[in-house]
């Protein structure tokens, strides 16, 4: 879910559908396959995060509408592998960072209910696009680091402790927790390039590697 409690809009995603071989959703939740989607998601966003070292740092953190930036996107996902990962499949009842940010709450702006403040989370905090990063680059490691420690009977293990939300007495396995991730890693990637076109489109910023501006070198694109 986006910010502002919006359902997930799926026609986003910017893979070519639901059946194409580089999509990790459709890969199985079994030990491989649940491997091969770490190393997708970790590779997917490598390049992405090198893309947008190159653009100016204030457009990540701009939004489309009511929608995270590109940076409160980043810190959404911190808070993902936090939730169904760190605290839930290894069991560390503080693995909340500061940084991460819950579902339908943005950085900057009031938390009613409290619930980032239970969590320890501080909404007011303006991290850098490097720090964010840096910490990202560390979750994905971890995720695709504890893929790689799984083991079949692991798989179907139930959570240490369960996402707040839900409750302590439903078995949540372990396979269930890597779905939850992927999904939300390839849905949010989607948002994320959707919307970094749109800022830099009204910005008018071109980004490294882009070619010659047709507005002040005509004649690199003039029809032969």
């Amino acid at each position: 879910m986006r910010a502002g409690g919006r359902s997930r809009d799926t026609r986003c995603v910017t893979s070519d559908g639901a059946d194409a071989p580089d999509d990790p959703r459709t890969l199985p939740h079994t030990v491989d396959g649940i491997r091969q989607a770490s190393a997708i998601v970790e590779e997917m966003w490598r390049s992405t995060f090198e893309r947008v070292a190159e653009l100016p740092e204030p457009l990540l953190h701009e939004r489309v509408g009511d929608e995270w930036s590109f940076v409160e996107t980043q810190r959404h996902l911190l808070f993902v592998a936090d939730v169904w990962l760190r605290r839930d499949a290894i069991g560390d009842p503080d693995a909340w960072h500061p940084f991460g940010l819950p579902p339908d709450l943005r950085a900057g702006q009031p938390d009613p209910d409290g619930v980032a403040e239970r969590l320890g989370i501080d909404l007011l905090a303006t991290p850098s696009l490097t720090e964010v990063l840096e910490l990202r680059r560390d979750r994905l490691r971890f995720i695709r680091t504890l893929a790689d420690r799984l083991s079949p009977a692991e798989l179907e293990r139930p959570t240490s402790c369960n996402p707040p939300w839900m409750p302590a007495t439903v078995p949540v396995p372990i396979s269930q927790c890597f779905d939850v991730v992927v999904r939300e890693e390839w849905a949010h990637h989607g948002f994320a390039i959707r919307d970094l076109a749109v800022v830099i489109s009204r910005t008018g910023v071109r980004e490294p590697g882009a070619g010659p501006d047709p507005e002040r070198h005509p004649a690199a694109h003039r029809p032969l």
